[in-house]
C-alpha cells in the first residue's frame, strides 16, 4: 500500500559484498556450520539410546528372523483388522518380500513396512506399513520410512516407492513425500504392483543426494540459509524519497509504475488483479478441471490417445475416441462453444472405456473413480461461481 509522504524501498539484486575480507557466500557457509538446535522425535532418541533398532528381515529360514516376522505379522493383523489374516501371513512370510521392522527389546516388533523389490524397474512396492497404536505418537512411522528410503537407495538401487493408500493412510504418505501424481512410466509398474479397491495409487521419487534419516537437519539448514540470505538482502535495501504529488492541488491519481522502487520490486498490475481474484470464465473452468483430472491418480489410462499399434482393435470398436490430451488441446484452442460440449467430451472418455473394457478391470475402475471426481469438481465450480455452470448436468 502507498500513502502520501511515505518512503518506498526496494531490494535490488547487487554484487556480493566483502565482509571482513570474505564474500557473503563464505559468511553464509560459516554461519551454517554453527550447531543448530533441532527438536528430536522420541524415535530418534530411542534409537540412539538403543531402546529400538531398525532391522531389514526376510524369510531366510533362521529362527531369529522367523520369530521377528511372526511378531510383525501379529502387529499388522492388529492394526489392519479388515485385511484377511491369510493374506497378511502369505505376504509377510513370502521370500519375495522383505520388511523393515522396528524392533524393541531385541525381540518385539512394534512396527514395520513390508515391501517387494522390482530392481530391474528401480522400484519398490510398499505392501503394509503399520505402527502399534500405543507407539504412534513417537514418530516411529516417519523414522522407519526414512530408514527404508536410505536402505533402498544405498543397497538396492531403488529410485521409486509406490503403494496403494486408503483415505486413512494418505495423510501419512503425503507427509513422507508421496504424491498421487504418478510420473513413473506405466510399463514399469502396471502389472507389477498389486491393485486394491477403494485405495489410491501413490508414488515417492527419492532424491539421490538426500540422507533421509538426516532430513530434519537438512531442512533446518536450508531454512537457516534462506534466513541469512534474506537478512543480507535487507541490508542492501534502497530507500527512495516519499511522494510529493498528492500535495499538489488537483492530483488524485498516479501511475504506480512511475514511482521509484515499484517497478524494481517486481510488482505489476497483473499481480493486483490476481490478488483480488476474478470470477472464472467457462474456459478457465474447463482448463482448471482438465488439469485437475490429469493430476488425479486414476487418470493414467486416459491422459494420452490409445496407441493403435499396441491395441489393434481399439479403433474398430471405438468410433469416437477421446482423451485428456485432446481435450486440453481443444480447450487451449477455444474449440468448445459451451461448457456442455466440454462435459460431453469428458464423459465420452469414461463411456468409451466401459464399452471396450470388461466390468471389474482396472481400466473400468479408473473410469468410475475419475468420473466420480469429475462430478465433484463440477459441483465445486458451480458453487464457487454463480454465473458459471448453472446448466451443468452432473450425471
Amino acid at each position: 500500500m502507498l500513502s502520501s509522504g511515505s518512503d518506498t524501498t526496494t531490494n535490488k539484486p547487487s554484487k556480493r559484498k566483502l565482509e571482513n575480507g570474505e564474500d557473503s557466500a563464505t559468511n553464509i557457509y560459516k554461519e551454517l556450520e554453527e550447531p543448530l538446535s533441532i527438536p528430536e522425535k522420541p524415535a530418534v532418541i530411542e534409537e540412539r539410546d538403543g531402546i529400538i533398532e531398525m532391522r531389514v528381515i526376510t524369510n531366510n529360514g533362521t529362527m531369529d528372523n522367523l520369530l521377528l516376522l511372526t511378531s510383525l505379522k501379529n502387529c499388522i493383523r492388529t492394526q489392519l483388522p479388515n485385511m484377511p489374516a491369510e493374506y497378511i501371513t502369505r505376504l509377510v512370510y513370502d521370500n519375495k518380500h522383505q520388511s523393515m521392522a522396528i524392533v524393541k527389546e531385541k525381540k518385539r516388533v512394534v512396527g514395520g513396512i513390508t515391501f517387494r523389490l522390482f530392481p530391474e524397474n528401480n522400484l519398490a512396492e510398499i505392501v503394509f506399513c503399520v505402527v502399534n497404536s500405543d507407539e504412534q505418537a513417537k514418530g516411529y512411522g516417519s523414522h522407519m520410512m526414512n530408514h527404508l528410503k536410505d536402505h533402498l537407495k544405498e543397497n538396492e538401487n531403488v529410485k521409486y516407492l509406490m503403494t496403494y493408500a486408503d483415505n486413512h493412510a494418505m495423510g501419512f504418505f503425503k507427509k513422507n513425500g508421496f504424491t498421487t501424481e504418478i510420473t513413473l512410466e506405466r510399463r514399469l509398474w502396471v502389472g507389477f504392483i498389486k491393485d486394491y479397491d477403494e485405495a489410491t495409487i501413490m508414488q515417492c521419487k527419492m532424491i539421490p543426494k538426500v540422507k533421509y534419516t538426516r532430513l530434519q537437519e537438512i531442512l533446518a539448514r536450508q531454512k537457516r540459509a534462506i534466513q541469512i540470505k534474506l537478512a543480507e538482502r535487507l541490508k542492501q535495501s534502497t530507500k527512495y524519497p516519499g511522494l510529493q504529488l498528492f500535495h499538489k492541488n488537483g492530483v488524485k491519481h498516479v501511475d504506480p509504475m512511475t514511482i521509484q522502487g515499484i517497478k524494481e520490486s517486481g510488482w505489476d498490475p497483473e499481480m493486483e488483479a490476481r490478488a483480488h481474484g476474478n470470477k472464472k470464465t467457462n474456459r478457465s473452468i474447463m482448463a482448471s478441471i482438465t488439469a485437475e483430472l490429469k493430476k488425479h491418480a486414476k487418470s493414467w489410462p486416459f491422459r494420452i490417445p490409445v496407441n493403435g499399434d499396441e491395441v489393434p482393435d481399439y479403433y474398430k470398436i471405438i468410433k469416437a475416441p477421446m482423451d485428456l490430451m485432446t481435450i486440453e488441446s481443444k480447450v487451449e484452442n477455444n474449440c468448445y462453444k459451451t461448457l456442455d460440449d466440454y462435459i460431453q467430451d469428458v464423459r465420452l472418455i469414461f463411456n468409451n472405456c466401459r464399452i471396450y473394457n470388461a466390468e471389474g478391470t482396472i481400466y473400468v475402475k479408473c473410469a468410475n473413480g475419475l468420473e466420480k471426481y469429475f462430478n465433484e469438481r463440477l459441483k465445486f465450480y458451480d458453487n464457487a461461481n454463480n454465473n458459471g455452470i448453472k446448466r451443468v448436468k452432473y450425471s
